[in-house]
């Protein structure tokens, strides 16, 4: 089944933020995800005073009493000049997700000395917590490599990342599926987990053709929040195979 996580960027104003966490927690959302934003990763607006470590630790903290679940994920985009620095404080203030995006570094190489140096870190704990990369969809069509990454899911941002404002474009669903033709023998043959991560403009109209394509999770943003109601029955049919 496909999983339904919850943008909290989604929010079109800081004052709408609580609404959103609200209806993500209370839906049925698989988990929560921030855009972390300095403004020197593709010239989004910042977010990064915001959403800091001490933030996302109250998030933690809501998210738990009201699901009840002390493992329920939160993921963490970090779209900054230095990502690694600042994953070791996301990781101990509780985010189980961290995402690197591929165009902070200047070589694969570089990489994939990042993410080893965040699963070598005190703060990350290899039973809980996964390490991903993000791609805008040319990049994952010019750059992604099965066979030349650790990671262990990617996360293709169609629109934004940040604020989601704009639409997915509207050839997601081959960019996906040219990532499920590469991903799927691999992690059959060897067993993994490795997953598809899809966020920025999804809407109930593209959901069906980006699940089908082969995404295992779909990050919604501003079409969720700005919902009135029916937030539950939107997850459940994002969910719905």
């Amino acid at each position: 089944m496909v999983k339904a996580y919850v943008s909290i960027n989604g929010a079109r104003e800081l004052s709408g933020i609580g609404r959103a966490l609200e209806a993500a927690v209370s839906s049925g959302a698989d988990g929560l995800h921030f855009d972390v934003i300095d403004g020197s990763v593709g010239g989004q607006p910042a977010t990064l005073e915001v959403f800091n470590p001490k933030y996302l630790g109250d998030v933690r903290e809501y998210a738990e009493k009201a699901r009840r679940d002390s493992t329920f994920p939160i993921s963490v985009h970090l779209l900054v000049s230095k990502p690694f620095v600042l994953a070791a404080q996301y990781m101990t203030a509780g985010a189980s997700r961290i995402i690197l995006p591929y165009k902070a570094f200047n070589s694969t190489d570089a990489l994939l000395v990042a993410l080893k140096q965040i699963r070598d870190d005190a703060s990350f704990d290899r039973r809980k917590m996964r390490i991903g990369v993000s791609f805008s969809p040319p990049e994952c069509k010019q750059s992604f490599d099965i066979n030349k990454t650790t990671a262990d899911f990617i996360d293709i941002v169609a629109s934004g990342p940040g604020f989601d404002m704009a639409p997915a474009p509207p050839l997601l669903a081959d960019v996906v599926r040219e990532a499920y033709r590469q991903i799927d023998p691999v992690r059959t043959k060897y067993r993994l987990e490795f997953e598809i991560v899809v966020q920025g403009g999804i809407t109930p109209r593209n959901t069906p053709e980006i699940k089908k394509a082969g995404a295992d999770i779909l990050i919604l943003g501003r079409d969720f929040v700005e919902m009135k109601s029916g937030h539950a029955a939107y997850i459940e049919s994002v969910k719905r195979v």
